[in-house]
């Protein structure tokens, strides 16, 4: 008899120990949900592991707070989870205080809407009968599953992912999948309620959290496979700019090149003229010839390309009333190809002269150095700037509305690919961009 009580005890202690291993699960995946979200839409101060250690911090929490608070523990937890992400992320518009607060709400409620659900089920089937533990089991697993569901399309909706980017196939395979797991967990789950045996419940417990975990991977990796397609587009309308650059460049450097020849024989066919002439007329003659000395160029290299780049970019600063200061070292810069010379150099100019003219201070000037320094090619461009920033995944943008970044994304796509770094900073109202490329990765 003594034996059976201890071993009813030591299991009652078992079940207890198992139901706060499902809150702690439960409180994971609410506050890891909160950071997922988040994540996608602003720079996170501090490191994944401070930010994992975050999550499982409120997760203890929130199992401590639940004992004695029940539902209240789901309001204090998204509160402090909420305090958290407003120190650990970095916000700038008014608008992205109205999303996260709307977020919050949203998600804060679902949880709670997911437990009051879960509790108006067991009363219609009338399941007071079964232990306060095994309705724990049901009543937690239900919640995150509900909470799981419901957070796979508000993320859609307040990020703004259109699963429409999906491939048919995709789309039918993903959707296809969680429902699935869904009703697969459903019926799991209704089992805890038939089925007594200790070590079964624990199995089909185990086997629940595993499924729900793929939910949340199959959640996040069809966001990222939406991402990654959005990307890819973009990518091909800066790659069709590039090209169209490109071809613009190699007729700006042969029409410099005609010019030139035209020039030259322009002057040796006025020089006969003049000898020919009264000497009123050869002054004359004189003038014309000085004039056809001065051209348009202003800047010269080696590099056609990147002298007809420049001048261009020259004339468009001095159209925008911009001092545009240029400096190229003698260095090794055919390790560059044209192309990809000319995706670093107009995006960079480019982003320069946008966000100058967004500046309303009079200083108007950007400062393009090229060199090289122990064995880098080392490019720094630097534009006058007063402007609030905008952050973004892992990018700093200007306020400028309608600025997407692509073309910062496209210069990161060719430094990586000759295995460079690429640095932004701001000091004394000068936004700077440094890049390093190695001339043997």
């Amino acid at each position: 008899m003594r034996y059976q009580k201890k071993w009813i005890n030591r299991f009652m202690i078992y079940q207890k120990i198992f139901v706060d291993i499902l809150l702690l699960f439960n409180g994971m995946i609410l506050n890891y949900l909160y950071f997922h979200f988040y994540d996608s839409r602003y720079i996170l101060r501090l490191s994944q592991f401070q930010k994992m250690l975050t999550v499982c911090l409120l997760a203890l929490m929130f199992v401590f707070v639940y004992s004695d608070f029940g539902y209240c523990s789901y309001i204090f937890t998204s509160l402090l989870g909420f305090l958290f992400i407003r120190i650990f992320y970095h916000f700038e518009e008014k608008s992205e205080y109205i999303t996260q607060v709307v977020f919050f709400f949203i998600l804060m409620f679902s949880d709670l809407f997911a437990s009051i659900f879960t509790n108006l089920i067991i009363r219609f089937f009338d399941m007071q009968r079964n232990s306060v533990l095994e309705l724990s089991y049901f009543s937690i697993l239900l919640t995150t599953l509900i909470i799981i569901i419901l957070y796979s399309f508000l993320n859609a909706k307040l990020i703004g992912i259109s699963y429409k980017n999906l491939a048919k196939k995709e789309l039918i395979i993903y959707v296809g999948s969680l429902v699935f797991s869904w009703l697969l967990c459903l019926i799991l789950i209704s089992f805890l309620l038939y089925f007594k045996d200790l070590l079964f419940q624990f199995f089909v417990c185990f086997v629940i959290l595993f499924i729900l975990l793929l939910d949340l991977f199959l959640v996040y990796s069809a966001q990222t496979k939406v991402n990654n397609n959005l990307l890819e587009k973009e990518m091909r309308i800066v790659n069709q700019k590039s090209d169209l650059l490109m071809k613009y460049y190699e007729n700006v450097k042969n029409q410099d090149q005609e010019n030139s020849i035209f020039r030259h024989d322009l002057k040796n066919h006025l020089s006969v003229i003049k000898d020919s002439l009264p000497e009123c007329m050869s002054v004359y003659v004189n003038d014309i010839m000085s004039h056809i000395d001065t051209d348009n160029i202003r800047f010269y290299s080696d590099n056609k390309i990147l002298e007809a780049l420049i001048n261009d970019k020259l004339d468009q600063a001095k159209r925008n009333g911009i001092e545009l200061s240029v400096k190229c070292d003698d260095t090794n810069i055919e390790i560059l190809s044209d192309y990809d010379l000319v995706t670093i150099l107009s995006n960079l100019i480019d982003n320069s002269i946008d966000a100058v003219n967004t500046n309303i201070s009079e200083e108007r000037q950007i400062i393009l150095r090229i060199k090289e320094v122990k064995n880098n090619l080392v490019i720094k461009i630097k534009n006058t700037f007063n402007n609030e920033i905008r952050y973004n995944k892992e990018e700093l943008m200007s306020t400028k509305e309608g600025h997407s970044g692509l073309g910062i994304k496209s210069v990161k796509s060719v430094v990586s690919k000759y295995q460079g770094e690429i640095r932004m900073d701001i000091t004394d109202n000068m936004f700077s961009v440094l890049i390093i490329i190695p001339f043997h990765p």
